[in-house]
């Protein structure tokens, strides 16, 4: 089979490279991959995992399609559209639950606690993924950043927006887990805090460096700032904890970050699948 062979040699030069984030995606990975990105997807709503080899849900998303239609934390998802979930990775049941808003999909559902699994019929829809996450602690503003995707700035300028009204005296920006995501959005982000000046630099191969700065945004704020990271708070989450380092714009508290100092790019191939390359390595304003 000429198209196994071709993926197979693509995955093989890939792995030669030695480099855990240059990779190749099969073409409904590289689609989640960038619907994650984008803040949005079309399913139907739900956080689900791999537990003690069932597909389980974790919890619907608060007024999603799947919580509409009785969708619980805890279910374990039996069959999907008459196929047995039995086997199944979890990769490959997301594949069969995602869908164009506004079809159905058909879940044979075992509830906890109940005798037997009931038929359940989700129809699809527009699911937004919020990616900050907001809530006052008295007169501290508590700011919880997930990812940056493409609606990060966005959400992030409006609870900006909200804090003299809530009599915010400081702010808690917590990175902790964050994998990263769009470096464009990161400069976005940190623009709200640092007034001028080169956010991150990135340096390519051939030595040439790009220095990203600041750029002009509707609401910034001078609030006195702590940012929590820990050994998962990755790439982007790092270059704006580096950046409010370097700048004495904030404190930052936790543990050493995970490390990923390099730059992807995505290329498209021509059947829907894609490979994400390192092309760059990115500094802090300090180099």
């Amino acid at each position: 089979d000429a198209s196994k062979l071709g993926k197979a040699a693509i995955k093989g030069m890939v792995e030669e490279l030695n480099d855990p984030y240059t990779s190749y995606l099969e073409p409904q990975i590289l689609k989640m991959s960038q619907s994650s990105l984008e803040g949005k997807y079309e399913g139907i709503g739900a956080w689900v995992a791999l537990k003690d080899d069932r597909i389980t849900i974790i919890a619907p998303m608060p007024g999603s399609p799947a919580e509409k239609a009785g969708i619980r934390a805890g279910d374990t998802i039996v069959e999907i559209d008459g196929v047995s979930t039995s086997g199944m990775g979890l990769e490959e049941a997301v594949t069969h639950i995602l869908g164009p808003k506004g079809t159905l999909v058909r879940l044979l559902v075992q509830h906890m606690e109940e005798s037997g699994p009931v038929e359940i019929d989700v129809i699809r829809d527009e699911i937004k993924v919020a990616s900050v996450y907001f809530e006052m602690r008295e007169d501290i503003a508590y700011i919880d950043i997930v990812s940056f995707s493409e609606r990060t700035d966005e959400e992030l300028t409006s609870i900006l927006a909200e804090l003299p009204q809530q009599g915010a005296k400081g702010i808690i920006l917590d990175l902790r887990n964050n994998p990263g995501g769009l470096l464009g959005i990161v400069v976005d982000v940190a623009s709200h805090f640092i007034k001028e000046g080169v956010v991150v630099t990135v340096r390519y191969t051939d030595g040439k460096e790009s220095p990203l700065s600041v750029k002009p945004v509707s609401i910034t704020t001078d609030l006195p700032m702590v940012v929590l990271v820990n050994s998962y708070s990755a790439s982007g989450s790092e270059v704006l904890a580096g950046a409010l380092q370097d700048y004495g714009r904030a404190t930052i508290s936790g543990n050493t970050t995970f490390g990923k100092g390099s730059v992807n790019q995505l290329y498209t191939l021509k059947d829907g699948s894609g490979l994400y390359i390192t092309i760059a390595r990115w500094l802090t304003p300090h180099g």
